[in-house]
């Protein structure tokens, strides 16, 4: 039985004020995440069936990876 792949969705929105969105392409695919076409604007694609524990710890991460760079997020995993 194969297990179905969980996708955290990533969604952002830059400031004018902030980081370049190259820039902030490059440290997010540091991370794991892809750049994706349509609704959502990355993807992290989980290598086994995330724990709430893992998702807050991806949370974080992203948080600390864009603390600076006025640039809000959105996170949605399914």
């Amino acid at each position: 039985m194969t297990i179905p792949l969980i996708r955290t969705y990533l969604k952002l929105w830059f400031s004018s004020e902030g980081e370049l969105p190259s820039r902030v392409t490059s440290m997010l695919v540091g991370m794991g995440f892809k750049p994706t076409p349509g609704e959502y604007d990355y993807v992290y694609i989980w290598r086994k069936k995330p724990s709430v524990d893992d998702l807050v710890q991806l949370a974080e991460q992203v948080q600390q990876t864009l603390k600076g760079t006025n640039t809000y997020f959105k996170l949605e995993s399914g």
